[in-house]
């Protein structure tokens, strides 16, 4: 199935943890939406998470943060799109509010990331309002300059649940932190641009980081940090969108966006390709597993400008080209379209 004629410009998708919902992600003037529900216009959509225990069942729990340009973060309900709690990150030197251009929950639900400038801010999701308590992760400002662009908490109930992976445009690489000391464990180093997504794998032992502009994804040992396990490699060195990737709730393969229009399969034993095929006329930026069914929802979103003869004096057209598809797939033969 594919789902056309949305308006702005989509770059992302994902699934809720617990089914029920797709939540698609639009920037620059356009909506948000779970399943037609319109949370109306605003500024350019930085990025969005939805809550980890979240559960059509438990309308409590049903809800998603989301950040944007010049606005505090927000925890919509997943129902309603009414607004539960606002976040807003402050400026300690200047007193101001700064965007944040990333956010994540912890595991257990309890915490909200939000990366900023050379900055992770951490706030209690139970206690809305300004950040004031000077809990940052110490060592990002030194180390990891620019744009926080993507925060991976460890997976819950591992040896590693308390370590958070941060990435930055700024530094080409992404940092282990532990956040007990709120110290920098190490910095993954290797990437030709500025990370822009990161996942743990199903275990927890294997962090896998990607960048922009960058033709390769990298397999990390977190327990260890000897180096990069293996690389995977991904049409993905022609286009400035963040693209990303997802593994599938088995643990045994990944699934990547590239900029040739192709959603690529790959083993993650050893990172070899073991399927593709084409999902879109041009870059594909998102793709994700649906937790509990054989699904994988995919985005394509672009800007296409016409070019007027140069003697004519009409003005250039911008029109949106976007499109989620979902895809059924199985072990033995991987994707199909729905």
């Amino acid at each position: 199935m594919v789902i056309e004629d949305l308006e702005g410009i989509v770059d992302g998708t994902q699934w809720s943890p617990r089914d029920c919902s797709d939540k698609i992600e639009s920037d620059g003037n356009s909506d948000e939406a779970v399943y037609g529900l319109e949370m109306g216009k605003q500024d350019a959509v930085y990025s969005y998470a939805w809550f980890p225990c979240a559960s059509c069942m438990d309308d409590s729990s049903f809800c998603f943060a989301s950040s944007g340009r010049g606005r505090p973060v927000h925890i919509y309900d997943g129902y309603t799109g009414g607004i539960r709690g606002s976040y807003v990150a402050m400026d300690a030197t200047r007193d101001e509010m700064v965007s944040v251009y990333s956010v994540a929950f912890s595991g257990s639900g309890q915490f909200l990331y939000g990366g900023g400038i050379s900055t992770v801010y951490v706030f209690d999701v139970t206690c809305p309002g300004k950040y004031s308590d000077g809990y940052l992760l110490k060592s990002v400002d030194d180390t990891q300059q620019g744009i926080i662009s993507s925060v991976v908490p460890g997976v819950v109930g591992t040896a590693l649940e308390h370590v958070v992976a941060v990435g930055s445009y700024g530094t080409y690489g992404a940092g282990l932190h532990d956040i007990r000391s709120r110290e920098m464990i190490c910095l993954l180093e290797g990437h030709s641009g500025g990370v822009t997504h990161m996942e743990f794998s199903v275990d927890g032992n294997y962090l896998y980081t990607g960048a922009r502009k960058d033709g390769s994804l990298f397999c990390w040992d977190a327990r260890y940090l000897t180096g990069a396990v293996y690389t995977i490699r991904r049409e993905s060195t022609r286009t400035n969108q963040k693209i990303y990737f997802d593994i599938e709730p088995s643990g045994r393969h990944l699934a990547s966006g590239g900029d040739d229009g192709r959603v690529s399969i790959y083993d993650l034993r050893d990172g070899k390709p073991v399927s593709a095929f084409q999902a879109a006329p041009d870059c594909v930026n998102g793709c994700h597993f649906h937790p509990s069914e054989a699904l994988l929802a995919t985005s394509h979103g672009e800007r296409q400008f016409s070019s007027p003869d140069i003697d004519s004096d009409e003005e250039s057209q911008v029109k949106s080209n976007n499109l989620i598809g979902l895809w059924a797939f199985d072990t033995c033969n991987l994707i199909e379209e729905t």
